[in-house]
């Protein structure tokens, strides 16, 4: 429950954040080239909260944050005074409409980047990536890797830790060809692994990008030692403790506690023997009867409701990027490069078929990865703030009436034709543009509700 309401906090604040870092961008740019501002608003709805500045110009929170607007005076709303109309967003030049339009896209750019660059100088760990499980009948296992090697690159590019992997592995989603993978063995000796792209399924409820080429990193093995116990499961009812170190389950020896949970999922509704060591002295048997559940494929499995202790990686497993502050503009004005480019790259793969439209989600699922990275840690939350500031900027900009990037469309129009659009073809074009961002925005939520459910 409480990771619950961390998440829709961490999503509320993160909304809010980039929609008026974005909304800003529009705000500051219309100030320079002398456009007056009415209303500033971060929401939509009912206002909660008003007030004005010197010039008059009115800055409110409104109810929903799930938007944000900014109203300049412009005679095609309204009636505008004489002593005014030097103020109004129509009668500025193209070229300075265009700038306020693109500001606000821009802005997330740069908000990318200055979280990008505070996670650096923060410093971000990450897990070294060394194989552990691979499936023999994957394309990992035809390609040759195996367990306790290390991957060293990916397509050409260096990784140091499993994100770094994951991050160039889905660059190749949806390609065709071969992932190449430079790898590292126990004897130190490198080969390359040509992993065929044809073959690559990934999963699009779980996006798990190395089980579905059939790769597990490697994990410190996690002592079968009870660490947690739900109220009222079954195992609170046998009288297990925090503490208790499981030795064996019907007289098959335990030795860690994934091979534990492994076990019970097999055994629903069975009864289980199980020998406990408490105390680190005293043994004792105990019967328990693991409840079933359905897991995420739909499968049901058993549960007895204790939880291990937090996986702990040792230091040879971990490696710190923290650069100075001069030393964390060049990797994070790089990897909001590599974010935006990315971006651009999987809408493109959508639009031409290669990829599923199944991969694109709304706000449930960007809550998830909000609550998700808030529980990974401060840097991990800056990462993912960065790369929802980066898509939101990307998407923004497409030739979409009602977008930003349709409003660009309008005015490299007017600048090239000497005139603004007639009223009846901005009105044509919007309402297209409404079309697709509702069809966009129910696909959406259709998918969030999908994994969901």
């Amino acid at each position: 429950m409480m990771h619950t309401i961390i998440s829709v906090i961490a999503f509320l604040f993160a909304l809010a954040l980039l929609i008026t870092i974005h909304e800003f961008g529009h705000f500051i740019i219309a100030k320079m080239v002398k456009v007056k501002v009415l209303r500033f608003s971060i929401g939509f709805g009912r206002k909660l909260l008003s007030w004005h500045d010197r010039s008059g110009t009115e800055y409110q929170i409104a109810v929903f944050p799930l938007g944000g607007f900014v109203k300049m005076l412009d005679e095609t709303e309204g009636e505008v005074p004489k002593d005014q109309l030097q103020y109004t967003f129509n009668r500025k030049h193209p070229v300075k409409k265009m700038l306020i339009v693109f500001a606000g896209p821009f802005s997330n750019l740069c908000i990318a980047f200055f979280l990008l660059w505070l996670m650096f100088v923060i410093g971000v760990s990450g897990i070294v990536p060394i194989i552990g499980h691979v499936e023999k009948t994957s394309v990992a296992y035809s390609a040759g890797l195996r367990e306790n090697q290390k991957i060293i690159a990916v397509d050409d590019h260096v990784t140091l830790t499993w994100h770094e992997v994951i991050n160039r592995m889905l660059h190749r989603v949806g390609d065709t060809g071969y992932l190449k993978l430079r790898v590292l063995k126990k004897n130190q000796k490198t080969f390359t692994a040509l992993l065929p792209l044809q073959y690559w399924k990934i999963d699009i409820e779980k996006i798990n990008v190395l089980g579905s080429l059939g790769l597990q990193p490697k994990k410190p093995p996690i002592p079968a030692v009870i660490y947690q116990v739900l109220h009222h499961s079954p195992a609170e009812k046998v009288g297990l403790v925090p503490g208790d170190k499981i030795v064996s389950i019907n007289g098959k020896k335990v030795d860690s506690f994934d091979q534990f949970v492994e076990q019970i999922q097999k055994l629903a509704d069975q009864k289980v023997q199980l020998l406990v060591v408490r105390a680190e002295k005293h043994k004792m048997m105990t019967t328990v009867v693991p409840a079933s559940k359905r897991d995420d494929e739909g499968k049901l499995i058993g549960y007895i409701g204790v939880f291990s202790e937090p996986l702990k990686w040792p230091p040879d497993m971990q490696y710190v990027h923290q650069y100075s502050l001069l030393g964390a503009i060049e990797p994070a004005f790089f990897e909001t490069l590599t974010m935006s480019k990315m971006t651009v790259m999987m809408m493109w793969r959508m639009l031409s078929g290669k990829l599923s439209w199944r991969y694109i989600g709304g706000p449930i699922s960007i809550a998830k990865g909000v609550g998700v990275s808030v529980r990974y840690g401060f840097a991990y939350f800056l990462r993912f703030l960065a790369l929802i500031s980066v898509s939101l900027g990307i998407i923004n900009l497409l030739p979409i009436p009602v977008l930003d990037g349709g409003y660009l469309v309008y005015h490299v129009a007017e600048l090239i034709g000497g005139r603004p659009l007639s009223p009846r073809i901005q009105t044509i074009g919007i309402r297209i543009g409404l079309f697709f961002l509702i069809l966009l925005m129910t696909l959406a939520l259709f998918n969030d509700l999908t994994r969901l459910l």
